[in-house]
């Protein structure tokens, strides 16, 4: 079989959920991609890139007539089948994408995918019927390759079948056995300064339980010799052994350690519902606020789980929260004017920038149908009216304290910084469009899509439910409820006509730079 190179999708970006796979399918897919080019490892970069970890879309292996390129360990879940977040596809398959590219010979390339699918069929003591179209899962057309070919689907799984009966001999070249981890995984880094390629093997003797670090595997001795010499040049002993598909498994690697930076997702009944700094504060927050559900807290740094409790009874079973149906509602006209919240932040000593960004918040408010003085004052909780004396800077021009994809804390660099302060504010009224459930204005910023994920998202109504979900605290929402009401009774203490026109202007100018920017927007969207 061809080389597999290891480049997997960095932890923490959206299409690596890092959810654990339970692995009882493999399934076939074609790229659909025939650009020259386009081969395995064109594909490895555009799964890390910050495109595909948008929409999100990843698999495990993709292979062309040369090389495989493995994207995700085969332990967790990718998004590739097309059947939803916890679909059996997704949850449950390894997804293989075979190369289109014009530059390549694509029977070669079906035949590697062939003796892949054959491998992990092996390992995993699954049998051949358990490999799947993608067409399986969602009723795509795909692989649509091997669906349009005449019996290309049988001749594929054909392949697999010789592939599962064939009992041939490879020699891999090993450069070192070690008993501990940390050993193994210096001399991979030392050998990988030296430009080879490598992968693990276990190996048990005498009673001792070896990891051997493999430099190679080839059909024919006498490459393998040749890779022995290779090795001997850069000053690495290497021997070699026959192989013919029965190894010992790998010992199991030591618990990484907690660092008190680390960041825990909160998994709620198999669903994310926050992130949070340090492991003791996770594991409090999802005792305190899920008493009675299923815990998981997973380390987005090591991408290790651990179980905190299954879901269980109370003691004393209550009824279900009743879902929220009257409060104060974030969509709809604002009731505070805007000259009137003008005078309110100045009333209450607001920073000029606050001031003078007023008017972009009702110029949003009239696009989305957002509350512009709901979120007005939001803002002025947000930012102490434009103070910024917490941890986000002035020149974030951010006016919710919106949070970067994997924030490490709770400071500065822990938060979005937008171009202008205009552009501050369409990112707010658009993070609030994914709590409510209405479009963005233009290209959303990258948190908007971990709000998406929330089983809430879309759902809330009220500004009385942003508590506990926009902020950590459940009172969150009584401070904005605090400032709408002072707004509210601000009496508008009337201008010079001459100063009005002078508001006039400068409110056609704002509006100008919007619109601006929303043209620039949708040119971009236009021409991609």
């Amino acid at each position: 079989m061809v080389k597999i190179v290891q480049d997997f999708i960095p932890k923490g970006k959206r299409n690596r959920p890092g959810y654990k796979l339970k692995l009882n399918h493999i399934t076939i897919h074609d790229t659909a991609n025939t650009g020259k080019g386009a081969d395995a490892k064109a594909h490895s970069n555009y799964l890390k890139s910050t495109t595909a970890a948008n929409i999100p879309v990843s698999w495990h292996f993709t292979v062309d007539s040369k090389q495989i390129y493995q994207h995700l360990p085969i332990t967790e879940v990718g998004w590739h089948a097309g059947d939803g977040t916890n679909g059996k596809g997704n949850r449950e398959s390894v997804g293989i994408e075979i190369c289109e590219n014009s530059d390549g010979d694509r029977e070669q390339a079906e035949k590697n995918a062939a003796e892949l699918t054959a491998k992990l069929l092996k390992e995993n003591k699954l049998p051949i019927s358990r490999v799947k179209q993608h067409h399986y899962w969602s009723g795509k057309n795909c692989p649509r390759v091997l669906r349009k070919r005449k019996g290309g689907w049988e001749g594929f799984l054909a392949d697999v079948e010789r592939a599962l009966n064939s009992a041939k001999t490879v020699y891999r070249v090993i450069c070192g056995s070690f008993l501990t981890w940390e050993e193994a995984d210096a001399q991979v880094a030392r050998l990988k300064k030296a430009g080879f390629n490598t992968f693990f093997m276990g190996f048990k003797h005498d009673g001792k339980h070896y990891i051997r670090v493999v430099c190679g595997e080839f059909s024919k001795r006498a490459d393998a010799d040749k890779r022995t010499a290779e090795l001997k040049k850069k000053g690495f002993d290497s021997f070699i052994v026959a192989f013919s598909g029965k190894e010992d498994p790998l010992p199991a690697r030591p618990e990484p350690e907690i660092k008190e930076t680390d960041i825990f997702r909160v998994i709620i009944n198999k669903e994310q519902v926050i992130a949070l700094t340090g492991y003791e504060k996770a594991k409090n927050y999802a005792l305190t606020y899920y008493p009675h559900e299923e815990i998981t807290l997973q380390n987005v740094r090591t991408g290790k789980s651990y179980k905190i409790q299954d879901k269980k009874l109370s003691e004393t079973p209550k009824p279900p929260e009743a879902p929220v149906t009257d409060g104060t509602p974030i969509c709809g006209d604002p009731e505070v004017a805007l000259e009137q919240a003008k005078q309110w932040a100045m009333g209450r000593g607001a920073h000029q920038r606050f001031i003078d960004i007023a008017d972009t918040y009702w110029i949003y408010g009239n696009i989305t149908g957002i509350r512009a003085d709901a979120l007005y004052c939001q803002a002025a909780h947000e930012t102490n009216f434009g103070r910024y004396t917490g941890a986000v800077k002035p020149e974030q021009n951010n006016w919710a304290g919106i949070k970067i994809v994997n924030p490490k804390g709770d400071n500065a660099e822990d938060h979005e910084t937008f171009s202008t302060p205009e552009n501050g504010v369409r990112a707010h009224f658009n993070h609030m469009a994914a709590y409510i459930g209405i479009p963005p204005v233009g290209n959303p910023h990258e948190r908007y899509f971990i709000v998406l994920q929330q089983p809430w998202a879309g759902k809330v109504k009220f500004v009385e439910e942003l508590g506990g979900k926009w902020a950590p605290s459940k009172t969150y929402g009584e401070k904005i409820l605090q400032y709408l009401g002072e707004a509210k009774n601000t009496e508008i203490i009337e201008k010079e006509p001459e100063e009005g026109r002078g508001e006039t202007v400068n409110l056609l100018k704002k509006i100008l730079l919007i619109l601006e920017e929303i043209f620039s927007i949708i040119k971009m969207l236009l021409y991609k």
